[in-house]
């Protein structure tokens, strides 16, 4: 009894032990940001004027397989040119003799190749051996769904090869960046 009455005029509270969930409320900064791993970095393949701008300003939401950017370039006019002599002659030595054709098939193949290392999709380059018209523009489509979070062009503006052009990013998942200071690491 003289320990209750210590206790009480000390104003001290006791209770019997238990397992409890502990809580502390921490205060601190930071900041959300994007998955590295989320990011698709767009560059001009070919040096060329662009013409259109389909993603006009930074913040636009695109879909995979967008339109973004459309340039023209006389460059891709001779590559397209090239893709359909070379289908010209594959198609006339059809008939000559077999070192004709392997020669006429590799050289199918290379221009193939040419356009498609200039950034055209197979599906332009099997158009361009149906129709037989070569275009002077070349879309650049979206890579990956997403927001344009960086916009490097305007219709009018000459680009080179390799010069970047867009970056996209995805923000499902979004990372949270917070700054903890060192005392309260033990709480997080």
């Amino acid at each position: 009894k003289a320990r209750d009455d210590l206790e009480r005029r000390a104003g001290l509270a006791t209770e019997a032990v238990q397992r409890r969930e502990l809580l502390k409320e921490i205060r601190t900064v930071g900041k959300l940001d994007y998955s590295e791993r989320q990011v698709a970095f767009l560059t001009s393949r070919i040096a060329g004027r662009v013409d259109r701008v389909f993603a006009d300003f930074t913040g636009i939401q695109v879909k995979k397989g967008d339109h973004l950017v459309e340039i023209y370039s006389p460059e891709l006019n001779v590559a397209q040119n090239e893709l359909l002599q070379a289908l010209e002659s594959a198609q006339k030595e059809q008939a000559a003799t077999s070192s004709a054709k392997g020669f006429a098939q590799s050289r199918l193949v290379a221009t193939r190749t040419k356009l498609r290392l200039l950034g055209i999709l197979d599906e332009q380059i099997a158009e361009l051996e149906t129709t037989k018209q070569p275009s002077t523009h070349l879309t650049i489509f979206a890579p990956m769904g997403g927001t344009v979070i960086e916009k490097n062009v305007r219709p009018g503006q000459y680009v080179g090869t390799g010069d970047q052009l867009f970056r996209i990013a995805d923000f499902d998942p979004i990372w949270l960046f917070l700054n903890i200071y060192e005392l309260d690491i033990a709480w997080v």
